[in-house]
């Protein structure tokens, strides 16, 4: 990129970073719209990096490598950024000749940079919380890239702490949508909620979360009579919420920090692959209450 510069009070001129070329592959489009999403792109704009954002995202390319390949080959960039996406894309982009940046996302143990939140801990302390109050029935409701082959960290961490209460898991704690859908959800939660419904459920995303809660109010289930809730995410409207939602708080802004340093270094012509997972903290709320008694 072309080189910046600016005057300093004694009149010297001096060399400023190189501005940066940088693409953002979004989650979905519109996910740019979140809080942190415009907080990086104002901070890299005004570092003096030209943002590119793609014309679509992982959700809209249907997470099809091939899909993503033919975008990122006819737009032009020094660098990518790239939110939320699964190891195999992120693997991917790890073997092109271009620096990459894993904006959350399975990106811990390749050789790019990224930041995301590290909830291993807020997972364990959640299971534990939930089966000290009696639950054994405990599901994981998360989207399907997170259970395909396998559940990967952070949430093994999750299963792991069942088993180590005892709780044999298996696919009824972390059960996989048939699609990745409001439909493939509400298929999912009827069959959970057949012949031996959950006790508690710890729910990854805010709007899924929101929709799970529509499926329980509709089924007549009060919250945490009969189920308990726990989300993995956080969200400003939590804050309104009675009862207090159980849930992960996460602070964005250091994410946002090792991006926007990365981009600067990646300027300057250095190489920078370090990461960043910021600990997320577990926040009990009014969602979560004792195993219900039988009726």
């Amino acid at each position: 990129g072309e080189r910046l510069r600016r005057r300093t009070l004694a009149g010297a001129v001096v060399p400023m970073r190189q501005s940066l070329r940088l693409a953002i592959l979004p989650w979905r489009r519109h996910g740019v719209a979140s809080p942190y999403m415009i907080d990086l792109r104002h901070q890299l704009i005004g570092a003096g990096h030209q943002v590119i954002m793609a014309e679509r995202g992982l959700m809209e390319l249907g997470m099809d490598l091939g899909r993503v390949r033919r975008l990122v080959s006819k737009t032009g960039a020094d660098a990518w950024l790239v939110q939320a996406a699964p190891q195999e894309i992120l693997k991917w982009f790890a073997e092109q000749p271009y620096p990459v940046f894993g904006f959350l996302g399975s990106f811990g143990g390749l050789p790019i940079a990224g930041t995301g939140p590290d909830v291993g801990d807020a997972l364990r302390e959640a299971a534990a919380v939930l089966v000290g109050q009696g639950h054994r029935r405990i599901v994981m409701i998360g989207r399907p890239q997170r259970r395909i082959p396998q559940p990967q960290y952070p949430e093994t961490c999750f299963l792991d702490a069942l088993d180590a209460q005892g709780i044999k898991t298996g696919d009824y704690n972390f059960p996989l949508w048939e699609t990745n859908s409001m439909e493939g959800l509400h298929s999912c939660l009827h069959s959970l909620f057949g012949a031996t419904p959950p006790t508690a459920l710890l729910v990854q995303e805010a709007k899924v979360f929101a929709a799970v809660q529509q499926f329980l109010a509709a089924r007549g289930l009060r919250v945490p009579r009969d189920v308990s809730l726990v989300c993995g995410d956080d969200d400003p409207i939590f804050e309104w919420q009675i009862p207090s939602v159980a849930r992960f708080e996460r602070d964005s802004a250091p994410w946002v920090r090792w991006a926007v340093r990365w981009a600067g270094n990646i300027a300057q012509g250095k190489q920078d692959r370090r990461q960043s997972r910021p600990k997320v903290r577990f926040k009990h709320g009014g969602t979560i209450g004792p195993v219900p008694t039988p009726r």
